[in-house]
């Protein structure tokens, strides 16, 4: 059985203490990942998702990775520092497509030019309102 390398904790181990987190599908605010419904299958794990989402992720150009959200999709490259990250995706309004190229945090190249994230709604009521936020 293969352990992680930073806890020394086996895979089982590391769902059990995910799972007692309370980090469920109805997670408690500030809990940014969840598990699958009745399982201990890891559905989400910020910044990453278990399921495809509009925002594929590539590093060094080995593609296989999805971002929770937009802004989660930035901040992958924290988890590969000095890797090239690309995020590819396309806007939720017109369908345009994007990319993002990262390297540690710093947005390295955009298409197009003078990309914006924006949500709609006010911060202060991101909790009650996550499927939105």
């Amino acid at each position: 059985m293969h352990r992680t390398s930073r806890t020394s904790l086996a895979p089982s181990a590391s769902l059990r203490r995910t799972a007692d987190s309370g980090c469920t599908t109805s997670s408690p605010p500030g809990c940014q990942n969840w598990l699958f419904p009745g399982t201990d299958l890891i559905a989400s794990f910020a910044p990453f998702h278990g399921l495809p989402t509009p925002y594929r992720v590539s590093v060094d150009g080995r593609p296989g990775w999805y971002a929770q959200c937009g802004f989660e999709a930035v901040a992958v490259s924290f988890v590969f520092p000095g890797r090239t990250t690309i995020v590819d995706g396309a806007c939720l309004d017109c369908g345009e497509p994007l990319r993002i190229v990262v390297r540690d945090g710093v947005i390295d190249a955009e298409e197009p030019r003078g990309l914006v994230g924006y949500v709609d709604v006010p911060f202060r009521e991101w909790r009650a309102n996550l499927p939105f936020a």
